[in-house]
């Protein structure tokens, strides 16, 4: 890059100044606005995850919040920085294409990690990779508002069953712990997921991220606070759970907080176990503030007359990297808007399910198997049917998505094998030869009270492959919807036991394989 060295009065300086902040604001709000239009699907998913799950709720403040400290920064950085390493576009290319495969998966977490990514990447082309050190905070914020914090509750939630069984020992409380219950003489509680305290967690870390980045630079002193924000999170929270405990014991469970509503009283305590978090802070400050020497000196660039200002002539570069950034973010966008257009002109697809598959015949379900049938949101199509031979009687379902979408997909939270009251037994994998081409199925026993039963069940992508593992059948499907064979769709076969189960998994296991080998294009295919 090359650089003329200007000499410059106080008024030619102060004016430079202040056109370079106004403008370096602008471009960075520009970029954001622009990345956040056109992957406008991602924004609704983020905000869908901060409007229905509680744990991310913190995303509506904090999103502004990082906005504003993007602008904030962007006056310290160049404003008109080399063409960016074609590697900073490969980067977004790899991201573009990852948020296609969540689009067309239906799987929002995907797009939503890698829309934030694309916000910081699309920040770097436009302010050089340098600028890096300077917004790695203020957009890494947002990454706490993505949804990928779930196995928090988990660890979380076991860690405040640990911690309240040894203080509710030491208080002397006439209580027995199980599992995650706590039994007491009137009642019990249940520690549950949500009672494990990762909100609270989450928060601690966004309000340490913004005080170290706002009046910290050395980096011991915010890893400090960090790890002060983060155990404050967990005392609040384990104060709270066994407070509650407490006060359920001594009130024979008719206290308020046991019969209608804890929430607030949570963020209470959560708020005045904050407190201490400003006293560390401040504390801190002013330990860095003496080791270095009382000074709080700030650097310019432009500071009065006489001083040197550099002056990057690469500006008429700013057409080019706009439009090399704009079609590396919009090529992804782009091609998915064509292939939905595609894809809603096309046909519904066959479930595929013959009259007879080998020696079995086709019969009607009886209302026990009509019970015992899977249940998945939105499928494009459907069909349950049993079938008969002289070895027993077996369920089975099929069901097409055509392609999928919010509301209608084939892997989520919502679908499920086989009813609720259905206990898993044992699990295992089974794969068998359809047709020259190796199927795979997980194959299960479950039981509710003397009933059991043994199921096998797949998810079917484009060319009739079926796989067991979700995540699989998640990439591969994607993979097909992009080039332009989106459809999908689930198997499930069931069969009941008489004695142990074993003579049935054999019939289920040889029945697969005569089912496998009827899937062809013809199933899953537009």
């Amino acid at each position: 890059m090359k650089e003329h060295i200007v000499r410059l009065s106080e008024w030619q300086a102060l004016r430079i100044s202040t056109f370079a902040v106004s403008t370096n604001a602008v471009i960075a709000l520009a970029t954001i606005a622009a990345i956040a239009l056109i992957y406008y699907p991602a924004v609704l998913e983020l905000v869908a995850v901060w409007r229905d799950d509680i744990l991310y709720s913190h995303g509506f403040l904090i999103a502004p919040v990082s906005v504003w400290l993007i602008a904030r920064a962007a006056p310290k950085l160049k404003l008109h920085p080399v063409l960016p390493s074609i590697w900073l576009f490969a980067a977004i290319g790899v991201c573009a294409f990852s948020w296609l495969l969540g689009f067309l998966s239906a799987t929002g977490v995907v797009q939503i990690v890698a829309l934030v990514v694309l916000l910081f990447l699309g920040l770097l082309v436009m302010f050089g990779v340098n600028s890096a050190r300077k917004l790695w905070m203020p957009a890494g914020l947002m990454f706490l508002c993505v949804p990928v914090w779930g196995f928090l509750e988990a660890i979380l939630q076991g860690i405040t069953i640990f911690v309240n069984s040894i203080l509710i020992r030491l208080s002397g409380r006439n209580a027995y712990i199980e599992g995650d219950f706590v039994f007491l003489a009137d009642g019990a509680f249940e520690i549950a997921e949500g009672c494990s305290g990762a909100h609270f967690f989450l928060a601690s870390l966004v309000i340490g991220m913004l005080y170290t980045y706002l009046n910290l630079s050395r980096l011991k002193y915010q890893s400090m606070l960090l790890v002060t924000a983060m155990a404050l999170a967990l005392l609040a929270n384990w104060t709270r759970v066994f407070t509650i405990i407490l006060i359920g014991d001594l009130t024979n469970m008719s206290h308020y907080l046991v019969t209608v509503d804890h929430y607030y009283f949570g963020w209470i305590v959560y708020a005045v176990w904050l407190l201490p978090l400003f006293f560390v802070g401040r504390t801190l400050q002013n330990r860095e503030r003496r080791e270095r020497g009382g000074s709080d000196m700030i650097a310019s660039r432009v500071t009065g007359p006489g001083i040197e200002v550099s002056r990057d002539i690469s500006g008429f570069r700013m057409p080019v990297r706009v439009t090399c950034g704009l079609l590396a973010l919009a090529w992804a966008p782009l091609y998915a808007a064509t292939l939905g257009h595609i894809l809603n002109e096309a046909a519904l697809p066959d479930v595929g399910l013959p009259t007879t598959i080998g020696s079995w015949s086709r019969v009607d379900l009886t209302p026990m198997e009509t019970s015992m049938l899977p249940s998945f949101v939105g499928a494009d199509s459907e069909l349950s049917v049993g079938y008969e031979s002289a070895q027993g009687r077996v369920l089975v379902y099929r069901n097409v998505y055509r392609f999928q979408r919010r509301g209608a997909e084939l892997i989520t939270y919502g679908n499920r094998w086989f009813p609720d009251q259905w206990m898993t037994v044992s699990t295992a994998k089974v794969t068998v030869d359809g047709s020259g081409v190796q199927q795979s199925f997980a194959l299960k026993r479950i039981a509710y009270g003397r009933l059991s039963r043994v199921t096998a069940h797949g998810y079917v992508v484009a060319g009739g492959r079926v796989y067991d593992s979700a995540f699989e059948a998640k990439l591969r499907g994607s993979l097909s919807a992009v080039v332009g064979r989106p459809a999908v769709g689930a198997v499930f076969v069931s069969m009941e036991c008489d004695g142990g189960c074993d003579g049935e998994e054999l019939q289920v296991t040889g029945f697969l394989a005569d089912l496998a080998s009827s899937f062809s294009d013809a199933t899953v295919e537009n």
